[in-house]
């Protein structure tokens, strides 16, 4: 996979590189990463799937969901049906929901 083929996302090469760190028995206990990654869903979920510790940047203004929410097709009043998802459940500040967040162990 070359840096100019279209279908690469962006996370996909430091993730690559992260695998390819790890596959030679390199030890490490977290991955630090600047709000440029923070704001990448794939390379955060990536992370976590890989079952690593992380922390990244993020916006100041970057809203927050627990893992548990859904996306659900709101009920239009009147006129025409809704065509996009939305949250079932209001954001919070993202420091009100690192509160109650266990830190990397």
């Amino acid at each position: 996979m070359s840096i100019g083929d279209s279908d690469v996302i962006p996370c996909d090469l430091p993730i690559e590189e992260i695998e390819q760190v790890a596959a030679v028995e390199v030890r490490f206990s977290c991955i630090l990463a600047d709000a440029g990654y923070g704001l990448s869903v794939l390379f955060r979920q990536a992370l976590s799937a890989l079952g690593l510790c992380w922390a990244v940047g993020i916006p100041k203004l970057q809203k927050a969901y627990p893992a548990d929410v859904q996306l659900v097709l709101p009920v239009a009043g009147r006129g025409r049906p809704r065509l996009h998802h939305i949250p079932d459940i209001k954001s919070v500040d993202w420091r009100a929901m690192l509160e109650g967040a266990n830190g990397c162990a």
